[in-house]
């Protein structure tokens, strides 16, 4: 019986600093005032921006981590958010090729140990937007799956998040 006490302390001393080392975004935030991005504010279910728009479709997403850290080792299980890996298909045809529809978008954040943050990320390029063949009777919804990525500790031991799916955005022609 004493075996199996010190088994299981052992063990759990072992783990206690473990976590599923993962992290995911939960869904995209409403900028408040002055832009202003709040854990746990209301969120957006769909978007729209306009073909004609100079500026690409911006994603605020809310991260919340899974990971974490035992008394004193929290900055060793912070995740330095770095950015997002982005592949854009249009919903509407899906069969349609769009020219450089897997990119890179940077931005900076840090994610404590099951913790929350924000950040805001490029999600759909003038470029992209461009070659979806709205008109002003067509309006054109687009997939894109965002992975963001980030390093345990900022060591640059690289970490991914969970893929999430933004299925809402919708390009349209202003009347």
């Amino acid at each position: 019986m004493h075996r199996l006490a010190w088994i299981l302390l052992l063990v759990s001393a072992c783990t206690a600093d473990t976590g599923d080392e993962g992290f995911s975004i939960i869904h995209n935030l409403a900028p408040g005032a002055n832009c202003a991005l709040t854990p746990g504010g209301a969120f957006l279910s769909r978007g729209t921006i306009d073909v004609k728009s100079p500026n690409p479709y911006l994603l605020t997403p809310e991260f919340t981590s899974r990971i974490t850290a035992g008394e004193g080792s929290e900055a060793q299980r912070t995740i330095a958010l770095r950015g997002a890996r982005i592949e854009v298909t249009n919903a509407t045809s899906p069969d349609q090729t769009i020219a450089n529809n897997k990119f890179t978008s940077l931005f900076a954040a840090s994610l404590s140990p099951l913790g929350m943050t924000t950040a805001s990320l490029d999600v759909l390029t003038p470029e992209i937007i461009a070659q979806l063949g709205v008109t002003p009777t067509k309006r054109v919804q687009v997939v894109a799956k965002v992975t963001p990525f980030g390093a345990l500790g900022g060591s640059g031991d690289e970490i991914d998040g969970v893929p999430f799916d933004i299925r809402s955005p919708s390009v349209m022609a202003a009347s």
